[in-house]
């Protein structure tokens, strides 16, 4: 008798595993572009946006809440004293392109020209330039058709994020100061409608 209640047990606690995984690979289908916290909410930034995983397809996405491009996916970095394009940097614009080309809620982009540390101001602020304007021309040669309404400016060397200290040589500071050899891409969306209460 004790062996069949054993064997009942058995199946039954098989059975809520299985339905478990179950509903868990449902759930991650279902929600693969929102990332979601241990308690299965979606994650939501500093700005009460959605922080998701990917871009394609609509299933997942938090209702009425604007999709967020983080930081990194929409920053290109540049080799020391250069303006020219690398090959990771095509291969995130080209991501970010898609983004920009899809997103309807996308009104225009401003892009922002860093350089490092190493040389005069005024030839930094040439070089932050002709980084940021090299990113403009790639967004518009690829088909950003919103390229005429872009805002395009550059800092130089004014705004550094890179933590240096002096006694580093040349090559060696040259390395570490290669997150401020940069163009970000601001996005600017469509500013939301407010309506007044009680206005039909």
């Amino acid at each position: 008798m004790l062996s069949r209640y054993a064997f009942i047990g058995g199946l039954v606690i098989a059975s809520v595993i299985s339905l478990t995984s179950v509903a868990a690979d449902a759930h991650v289908t279902q929600n693969v572009l929102v990332v979601r916290d241990a308690r299965g909410n979606a994650v939501r930034s500093t700005n009460g946006n959605c922080v998701i995983t990917r871009w394609e397809g609509n299933d997942g996405l938090c209702e009425g809440v604007r999709r967020e491009i983080a930081l990194e996916d929409r920053t290109v970095y540049f080799n020391f004293n250069d303006s020219t394009l690398t090959e990771a940097a095509q291969a995130k614009l080209d991501s970010l392109l898609t983004i920009l080309k899809s997103d309807k809620e996308i009104q225009s982009v401003s892009i922002v020209g860093y350089a490092d540390r190493i040389g005069s101001q005024s030839y930094n602020q040439a070089l932050s330039k002709k980084r940021a304007l090299t990113v403009k021309d790639y967004l518009a040669a690829n088909g950003y058709t919103n390229a005429s309404v872009t805002k395009t400016r550059w800092v130089g060397k004014t705004k550094p994020t890179a933590k240096c200290n002096g006694k580093m040589d040349h090559n060696e500071l040259v390395a570490c100061l290669s997150p401020d050899r940069k163009v970000e891409v601001e996005v600017n969306y469509i500013k939301a409608k407010k309506f007044r209460k009680g206005a039909k």
